[in-house]
């Protein structure tokens, strides 16, 4: 991990895309989850080098507080970030939504999007589709 501002976090941020994940357990975030949310950049063209992975549930910033010190330019969230969305809901999940001038998208925790179900399967393919739009991919 890196540090800037005291704020710890994982990625070289290249491409000033924010990643929330909120583990209580972790310094970071899990090994599994780790290998599933590189495949879910590789499809989007991204590596870690280009994104800040930002462990919430250690930190206590606002969400402004980080787009600022990150310069970012988009944040996906997983899992429930109610420390810093307060009016969190997941309602929200997959919907690209605008604040302080960036794109950002919610959705559910890796671990849930990572699970061999159906639901899980489902999940992924709405992710998916939305990870198209946010980052303005091209078909295939």
């Amino acid at each position: 991990g890196s540090t800037i501002n005291s704020l710890q976090y994982l990625g070289g941020n290249l491409k000033n895309v924010l990643v929330f994940v909120n583990y209580a357990a972790e310094a970071f975030i899990p090994g599994s989850e780790r290998e599933f949310l590189e495949k879910i950049l590789g499809a989007c063209n991204l590596k870690i080098e280009d994104i800040a992975i930002v462990n919430t549930s250690h930190q206590s910033l606002s969400s402004e507080d980080y787009i600022k010190i990150f310069h970012s330019t988009s944040l996906l969230a997983f899992g429930i970030q109610t420390n810093i969305f307060p009016e969190f809901s997941a309602d929200e999940f997959f919907k690209t939504e605008y604040f302080q001038g960036i794109a950002v998208m919610k959705a559910p925790p890796l671990a849930q999007l990572n699970e061999n179900s159906i639901e899980s399967k489902q999940l992924k393919s709405r992710l998916w589709q939305s990870l198209k739009q946010f980052f303005n991919l091209e078909n295939g």
